[in-house]
């Protein structure tokens, strides 16, 4: 259900983030990564798939700040996703389309 490429914007407390997100699903697990036109590339981590339901980790940097781990969890339907991600600063909605 996730397999594929996802344009994805987080509206985080810093601002809006567009990110890229490539999903890959096997079984209960799922990886992927999230990369930005900045140039910013990385892996998922701790991801599961509970048929629309999905749960993940990424981490952000922050410039000055090092970086932040979100925690984001979701559902899909078809070609679109939304959930919230949290952080240790709080939470955010997100939404994503099947690119």
């Amino acid at each position: 259900m996730l397999n594929g490429k996802w344009d994805m914007i987080l509206h985080s407390p810093m601002g809006d983030k567009a990110v890229i997100f490539e999903a890959a699903e096997e079984g209960e697990a799922l990886t992927g990564r999230f990369s930005a036109d900045s140039g910013w590339n990385t892996e998922i981590y701790e991801g599961k798939v509970d048929e629309a339901a999905f749960s993940f980790k990424v981490d952000f940097p922050v410039p000055a700040m090092g970086s932040f781990t979100f925690t984001l969890k979701g559902e899909a339907d078809g070609d679109t996703m939304s959930g919230i991600a949290k952080m240790a600063v709080g939470k955010c909605k997100f939404e994503a389309k099947r690119i």
